[in-house]
């Protein structure tokens, strides 16, 4: 969230949008959601300016991605469950993931598939809200 909220005080905002969030996730070294959204060709120069995905969101991306990791029994905050998150918001991110031959529901799916390698309390599903 540090970066997403870099981007936006770079951008001019004073909010943190779905573009911010999904940018810092594409750009992070070593995470989780990082790897995946890679693996599925969603890459930082894929995403739009700021238009389609400019809304505020912060709040209601973060409050989804603590139900969704409390809905799957994790303690942990992580990357991907602010990619649950993201997903959550609507259709922001539709055309992203259709220009990837992806739907929200698979996307759903693979990042669940991806959270059910790791334990729960795992040291891997790092705090992605520092």
């Amino acid at each position: 969230m540090q970066r997403a909220n870099a981007m936006a005080e770079a951008d001019g905002h004073d909010y943190i949008s779905t573009r911010h969030i999904l940018l810092a996730l594409t750009m992070e070294d070593d995470g989780q959601a990082h790897d995946l959204l890679h693996r599925l060709g969603i890459t930082a120069d894929i995403i739009p300016l700021p238009a389609p995905l400019g809304k505020p969101s912060k709040t209601p991306i973060v409050e989804q991605s603590f139900a969704e990791a409390e809905r799957l029994g994790h303690h942990v905050v992580g990357t991907l469950h602010l990619l649950l998150g993201l997903l959550a918001d609507g259709e922001a991110m539709d055309p992203i993931l259709e220009s990837r031959s992806l739907s929200r529901p698979r996307m759903r799916s693979e990042i669940v598939e991806e959270l059910k390698r790791l334990p729960p309390e795992s040291p891997q599903a790092e705090d992605a809200l520092n």
